[in-house]
């Protein structure tokens, strides 16, 4: 006897190991409530089973039950207990009130006796209705989801503030920081860090809200991305400034960085599109490494190849990717360089895959967005000015 009892006051160490863990991971409060055959209820922050026996947890402290003392646990939120016991009371109403036997007080076929039948139906009646609803709302209660809702009661975050650089000639970039020097504006996207010359920018706007619309017009609908609005933005300028085909720019950006800003290949082209020392210098290019003069050369360059191969796209790559010289001296035709074969079918293939599925969008379509964009601007600084 000695010998049980002094077993039943030990703790095991499987036991010891569930009561470590259940305190380490009782970051959440629960309601689980414990009845016991006694009658007694106990208030519990969370119940499990270990062997044969039902530990609870009140706060820090855990004490054991023999399950045979138990009648029954109910598990959930202090929400869904209470809404658990309720409609738990409300069926046991209406099953007590459905249970009811006809009263002999009064003779049957009576007035009296009728009117005492119809009000012991409408109470059954009305007792059905109740549970049925505080059924229905303990059902709702175990499927909803406390954190769920605490998150959404949160007050909103702020949204992350950016600094946008207006450009001369209209072109924008939302950067994530911004500091000036004498001759020259510093700036970060991401991770890119670069400069632009001091006399190229119009001027600068401090703490905008990001998702804040543009000061005349939003980015009009690409249909893809390059995962960076700045560069988006690029694209979208230099398609309309030169008149060249958006995802065409964007596919070869694709091709030749990556949409790496500081791409280097191993015979030293640089930049977003890839531009040879030699090239940018023909172009008029300072600062190779800065996205803007690098995508702006790179669309003029790419414009003047489909010009100078009278429209032919195919041409105007193998010239951009091996020199045009190198399209002339093989009879204007794709070099038969194995590099420079797979990069034009890659653009190629790339093309015809985005126009199967609707990607494609015209220059003349993106200006078109941007006019209504600035017409509705427009309209919304008369209207508020006339109020």
């Amino acid at each position: 006897m000695l010998r049980l009892k002094f077993r039943r006051k030990s703790l095991s160490f499987s036991v010891l190991v569930a009561m470590a863990c259940h305190i380490l991971a009782g970051v959440a409060v629960y309601a689980d409530q414990v009845r016991l055959k006694d009658g007694r209820t106990i208030e519990a922050d969370e119940v499990w089973e270990v062997g044969d026996d039902l530990w609870y947890r009140q706060g820090k402290v855990m004490q054991p039950l023999r399950k045979s003392d138990v009648a029954r646990v109910i598990h959930g939120t202090p929400e869904q207990v209470k809404a658990q016991l309720e409609a738990e009371a409300a069926q046991a109403e209406a099953a007590r009130l459905r249970a009811r036997q006809p009263g002999h007080s009064t003779i049957p076929g009576t007035i009296s006796a009728i009117k005492k039948d119809a009000l012991k139906k409408a109470e059954s009646k009305r007792a059905e209705t109740i549970a049925a609803k505080k059924t229905e709302a303990a059902e709702e209660a175990k499927t909803a989801n406390p954190a769920a809702d605490k998150a959404a009661a949160k007050p909103e975050e702020p949204a992350p503030k950016i600094t946008r650089i207006m450009l001369k000639g209209g072109i924008k970039i939302d950067a994530d920081a911004v500091w000036e020097e004498p001759e020259r504006i510093g700036y970060r996207l991401g991770k890119i860090q670069t400069f632009v010359d001091r006399l190229a920018v119009e001027k600068i706007l401090y703490d905008i809200v990001e998702d804040e619309p543009l000061p005349d017009l939003q980015l009009p609908d690409m249909k893809f991305t390059t995962g960076h609005r700045g560069l988006d933005q690029l694209i979208v300028h230099n398609a309309i400034k030169y008149d060249v085909n958006p995802l065409l720019i964007f596919l070869l950006m694709r091709q030749e960085s990556g949409f790496n800003q500081r791409a280097l290949s191993p015979v030293g082209a640089r930049g977003l599109m890839q531009l040879m020392p030699g090239t940018a210098l023909r172009l008029g290019v300072r600062n190779i490494n800065d996205p803007v003069e690098n995508v702006d050369a790179g669309t003029r360059y790419l414009k003047s190849l489909i010009h100078m191969f009278n429209g032919d796209v195919n041409l105007a790559l193998a010239g951009y990717n091996a020199g045009e010289n190198a399209v002339v001296r093989y009879g204007y035709r794709v070099p038969p360089y194995r590099e420079t074969q797979n990069y034009v079918s890659s653009i190629n293939v790339a093309y015809r895959r985005a126009v199967a599925q609707g990607l494609v969008v015209t220059p003349t379509e993106l200006q078109r967005q941007m006019a209504q964009q600035k017409q509705k601007a427009k309209e919304r600084r008369v209207t508020a000015a006339n109020r």
